[in-house]
């Protein structure tokens, strides 16, 4: 087995470490090498301007990272102080090779040809047509990383370091600090064809339906998928299970926005009929950590909604739109979810200012809230009885 670039992964990887420290420092390249690919795609999911290439990048992002936390689950195995105890001693416990044998063989059908070197190559020749010049420059590089992790020119970075702790991984802004990392732009990119209104001069679109879903696609479903890769693409480290979170929330959402415009099209819709806004962005981007945005975005933009749709779902009942009120029906059932990850992620990020912090972002937040007003639900996701009262008074509903 060898890829495209002609690289021989068995010479690489199988036959080459003569210790299990080797063996296990190639893992950890390996590992290095897919939160690269990884980083890049959440860029792309934002600076990529042409609507189906964009939502298409959101799928290869949930996969990356998908690789990417199953590399670091089997990376962290072996460096379990119990297992670390064979390196400290020049011993290594049979179960211990067992599993570096196994991983291996794992990482490299699976991850090193599929992730790294052949889909790092194609990724950068796909995207060439459809991204920005920093994009391209940052894919190029990390091509180039890439290949120098398999074998072109020898390897000097020390991907291990030993302390008191026993083994542990360097972080990988030590490796990152080699690629020039283009900074996110202000703005998401779109579609030149596009008219984008600041938000005091959008009217919005109530009366027509094609034109209030082009609206939740492109001022609700895109941005919300733009701003978790913004996540993820912007601070670092971040615990592994709120990336996975935050790429399969930009996948969900992703598919959403492709099921909305197939239907959209379907009855006649025409994509450049309708102005838009980035006023959902426009809030995120100005936060200056996760929990912020985490507390503008799933917990109150998501959160205090719930339920908005079911008002939609009614009213596409009742005019014989049945497709889309079930389309909106999957779309809520896959809401609930990003509410309860995130409002979960919020309160441990944000620990004991988690109270304060969301106060300071309800009163800065424009979200009323939804008219259709669930508590047990509110409460299912995790919402405290005094922050359902809250929300209470904000949509001015009763119980």
């Amino acid at each position: 087995m060898s890829t495209s670039a002609g690289l021989s992964v068995e010479k690489h990887l199988l036959i080459g470490p003569d210790t299990p420290a080797e063996h296990l420092q190639r893992l950890a390249e390996l590992l290095f090498g897919l939160e690269g690919l990884r980083t890049c795609l959440a860029q792309l999911v934002i600076r990529t301007p042409r609507i189906d290439a964009k939502i298409a990048v959101t799928k290869k992002l949930f996969l990356a990272q998908k690789a990417l936390s199953s590399a670091r689950e089997r990376v962290d195995d072996l460096l379990m102080p119990e297992a670390m105890l064979g390196f400290r001693d020049s011993r290594l416990p049979s179960i211990l090779a067992e599993t570096v044998d196994r991983l291996s063989e794992e990482l490299t059908t699976d991850v090193l040809e599929q992730y790294v070197l052949d889909y790092a190559s194609s990724l950068k020749s796909r995207c060439s047509a459809i991204c920005d010049q920093p994009s391209r420059l940052m894919l190029e590089q990390v091509e180039s990383q890439l290949m120098d992790m398999g074998g072109r020119r020898p390897v000097e970075r020390d991907f291990l370091k030993t302390d008191d702790a026993g083994i542990q991984l360097r972080h990988i802004g030590e490796w990152q600090r080699e690629i020039t990392w283009p900074a996110l732009p202000y703005r998401p990119a779109r579609d030149e064809s596009l008219t984008v209104l600041e938000i005091d001069q959008y009217a919005g679109r109530k009366g027509d339906y094609l034109a209030a879903l082009h609206e939740t696609v492109f001022t609700i479903e895109i941005p919300a998928f733009e701003i978790c890769a913004m996540i993820i693409a912007r601070f670092e480290p971040l615990p592994d299970r709120l990336e996975l979170d935050m790429a399969r929330q930009c996948w969900d959402e992703g598919r959403h926005a492709e099921a909305m415009l197939q239907y959209f099209s379907e009855h006649g819709g025409r994509l450049y009929d309708y102005p838009i806004h980035l006023d959902l962005w426009d809030s995120a981007v100005k936060a200056g950590s996760p929990e912020e945005i985490l507390g503008l975005e799933q917990v109150i933009g998501e959160g205090y909604n719930l339920g908005a749709e079911k008002r939609a779902i009614e009213r596409h009942l009742q005019n014989g739109r049945d497709t889309l009120a079930k389309l909106l029906e999957f779309i809520y059932l896959d809401e609930i979810q990003h509410v309860r990850r995130g409002l979960t992620w919020f309160r441990e990020l944000a620990g004991q200012n988690a109270d304060s912090l969301l106060s300071r972002l309800e009163a800065s937040s424009k979200v009323t809230g939804a008219s259709e007003f669930n508590i047990e639900l509110r409460r299912y996701v995790g919402f405290t009885d005094d922050e359902i009262e809250r929300q209470l008074r904000r949509a001015g509903s009763h119980r």
